[in-house]
């Protein structure tokens, strides 16, 4: 089955560094997209605009924190949005401390009118020492994996409150319609000179319910986007 998938940026910068970075962006997410059709074909063709521009984004969707990440399609079911944001903030305590939190959604425009199908939300609170929540681009992906018009998402991201160079809760979420699958765990940790640490991966059990090419395709990228951030 021959499939074709296009992305497009979008970016209201002009100059030429603006252009660079949307050209990096959009290099990322094709190259998320190919590894999902060595998956499977996807049952239909659309064109996923991508970008961080909130002119994607209606003005009637709100959401928390800054975005970082907005793809929309349109499909058989209708049109769809999805919205990547995260937020790092003073504590709401009395203390020095630093929240820090990601959201994500999936609306879907049937009837003139649009609804959330699901969202996520992960924090860490009033964290007095190194703190963070974030996704990792080239995590996301949409794919058909099962062949049924039903697109299923999937993504990363990391959470941290720590005071040195320790694991990051790791996480990987797929949904497909409103059902949910994860795989939770650590970043693996690769310093010179030093033994690999960290790196544990839980498999949910709502996976065994699902075709078996859900749990290869987020084994994969696990795999892929696992390792620790070394600055």
């Amino acid at each position: 089955m021959s499939t074709m998938l296009t992305s497009t940026l979008v970016s209201k910068r002009a100059n030429l560094g603006g252009r660079l970075n949307a050209m990096k962006k959009k290099t990322a997410f094709v190259t998320v997209i190919v590894l999902s059709l060595q998956a499977a074909c996807l049952a239909q063709t659309f064109e996923i605009k991508r970008g961080s521009d909130i002119a994607l984004v209606p003005p009637s969707i709100k959401y928390p924190g800054q975005a970082k990440d907005i793809l929309r399609w349109t499909d058989r079911q209708g049109d769809h949005l999805l919205i990547f944001s995260e937020m790092l903030a003073p504590s709401k305590e009395d203390t020095l401390g630093r929240d820090a939190e990601i959201f994500a959604g999936h609306y879907l425009k049937t009837g003139g009118q649009w609804a959330l199908q699901w969202k996520v939300t992960d924090f860490e609170r009033d964290c007095p020492v190194d703190v963070g929540a974030s996704f990792i681009p080239q995590s996301v992906a949409v794919t058909d994996l099962d062949n049924n018009h039903i697109p299923e998402v999937s993504f990363m991201y990391r959470t941290y409150c720590i005071g040195g160079v320790d694991p990051h809760s790791l996480k990987l979420i797929m949904y497909e319609g409103k059902q949910k699958f994860a795989i939770r765990g650590e970043t693996v940790v690769n310093l010179p000179d030093q033994p690999v640490y960290g790196g544990s991966m839980k498999i949910d059990i709502s996976f065994k319910s699902a075709p078996r090419t859900f749990e290869q395709f987020a084994v994969q990228q696990w795999q892929r986007n696992r390792s620790h951030p070394l600055k």
